[in-house]
Formats: structure tokens, sequence, C-alpha cells
């Protein structure tokens, strides 16, 4: 998984300071860091004990952090939480397109985007219910653009990446299909996402292009998004754009982890452009706040740009001078 490779980032950062690093018993994934003082912290993936509780809580929850940012001065996409389903439709007929997701869950699983009409609603929402540890489940309005993953650690913008769905590139003679099966061969990929890079999934690449898109030959050159999520757990790539980082997106970025307590956040949002200044400082395009990021994205970002490793600044915030 890819908290494995945040752990082993953490490992090796600790091991290079001459720091102590003792995994705790149980399937938690806890450990504890102790400095050269003798101080100590516990960890649980990038995660120490400088974030508040209550600001995980918060984060945890898609519902209880869109309640929080309104509440700080923000405005976020509109979203509604409800298990009646007329209420659900009356949604979507409102804003047409629209992302049903668990209030709880992360990685984009149980995540359904684009649903346009009520048999994809129907869908989306079963799938969604499914991945829930509470059953419960939030739509919300679709925002286009691209996604982005701001990460902050104690609170300053540290990484900023931009997260693209799985995709292959035409060579003018292999089929869609054929060329996520030679994608798949990479060996930075693999099934349980220990490796840098996930293999994209045939069967969810046929409910987003049906069987006609994977018999598609591309044009060489030409690209195809082969999965509706922009995700690295959904076989998708990461492009580090930290140095193109609109200040007034660093900004906000950094207020929020701030009013949350966190140590470290990651902040996902869909804009169109990362670069371009926010035009309305109040309104924040805002998908999920994740307390527990993965440095995945920032150590290997396989779409281009600068690597980047978040873990010697996670320690010294976890371990201050």
């Amino acid at each position: 998984m890819s908290n494995s490779i945040t752990r082993q980032a953490i490992i090796d950062e600790v091991n290079a300071r001459g720091w102590t690093y003792s995994k705790l018993v149980g399937k938690n994934n806890a450990y504890i860091v102790t400095d050269d003082k003798g101080r100590s912290s516990i960890g649980r993936g990038a995660r120490f004990s400088n974030s508040s509780a209550n600001g995980f809580i918060i984060s945890k929850f898609k519902h209880f952090s869109y309640a929080f940012l309104e509440h700080s001065g923000y405005r976020v996409p509109a979203y509604l939480v409800t298990d009646n389903f007329d209420d659900m439709k009356a949604f979507l007929i409102q804003h047409q397109y629209v992302a049903v997701k668990p209030v709880d869950a992360e990685q984009s699983k149980g995540v359904t985007v684009n649903v346009a009409d009520e048999e994809g609603l129907r869908r989306a929402l079963d799938s969604a219910k499914r991945v829930s540890k509470t059953g419960e489940v939030v739509i919300q309005r679709q925002v286009e653009g691209r996604l982005y993953r701001l990460l902050v650690v104690d609170n300053q913008l540290f990484a900023a990446s931009y997260r693209r769905a799985a995709f292959v590139v035409g060579d003018g003679t292999s089929t869609v299909l054929q060329l996520i099966e030679s994608k798949n061969q990479d060996p930075h990929r693999s099934e349980d996402g220990t490796t840098p890079l996930k293999k994209i999934k045939i069967e969810a690449a046929r409910m987003h292009l049906g069987d006609e898109g994977l018999r598609t030959v591309l044009a060489p050159g030409e690209e195809r998004e082969v999965i509706a999520i922009a995700s690295v757990s959904a076989g998708g790539e990461a492009e580090d754009v930290t140095d193109k980082v609109h200040s007034t997106y660093k900004a906000i970025a950094e207020d929020i982890t701030k009013k949350l307590g966190l140590g470290i956040a990651g902040l996902d949002i869909i804009v169109d452009d990362i670069s371009v200044p926010q035009s309305d400082v109040q309104y924040f395009p805002i998908i999920e706040i994740n307390s527990l990021p993965g440095f995945k994205l920032h150590l290997y970002p396989t779409a281009g740009g600068v690597a980047r490793n978040p873990a010697a600044a996670v320690l010294d915030a976890a371990f201050p001078a």
C-alpha cells in the first residue's frame, strides 16, 4: 500500500538522523520515533502527535470538513448528505452533474464522478454505501477542472501535485485495451500499491469506456483517459507543480490546515489552473481534506516535475528545535 512507501520514507529519514524508530504492536501501523535528545512522538503514516485529534475527526468525514470550512468563512461546492433517494434525484436535477462518495473513505474508494442520470445515481449510491463504514453518503456538485493535491506541513505549503487519471498514448496500431495491458507490464506498477504506480484495472476501464472504447485504436501520440477517477490508487499518475501554485491557493490551504490544528494535511481541490490567481478568495473548490496523506504523489511524480520527500519536514515539525 502507499502507506508503506510513506512509512519507509519516514524510516529512511529517521535512520539518516541517527534517531530510533520502533513499531508498536498491532495492525494500526503506529510507531514511535525518538530523537537524539531523548524526545519521543507517536506516529501513524505521516501524522505525528503534533496533529489535533479534533482536526483529524473533522477531516476524516467529508461532510464534517465541508461544514467546518463553511463555518470558517469559506464557500465550498454544493453538497448534500442524505439517505433519501428522492432528495438525491432533486439535487441531481438541480446541478445536472454530480459526484457521489462515501463520507468516510479514502483513496477514491467508492467514489463515482460525472453522474448524470437516475440509473447512474443508483449505481453510484450502491458503490458508495458498500465502502462507507457508517453507511452515509455525500452527493456533491461536479466540479470541472484539474485535480490538485496541496500538501501542507507545519502550516506551510510543502508540495503540490497535479493528479492525472490513468491514461494511455496511442501508437497507431494498438487498441486501448492492448495499450493498457502493455502499460500494466511496467515493473513500477503493482496490484497492491507497494510500487510507485498501480496497475490499471481493466474492468474499471471497461466501465468508463465501454467495450467499443477498449477496441478503439488511437492515432500515434493521441492520449485517452481510461479511468474516470484522477487517483494514483486507480492507476493514475502525478506531476509535481509546487513551483506553479499561486499564492492565493497557498494562503487558503495553509489557513485551513492551521485552523484544523493539523501538523500535516493533504487538500484536494479542482481548479482549471493552479498558477492562475483565485478570483474569489472565499470560494474553495475542495473535494477532500486528508490528515493522513501519503508521500507517493510527491516522491514519484511520474507525469513530470521534481521529486520531493516530505519526510524531513514532517520530522522537523514533530521535533521542533
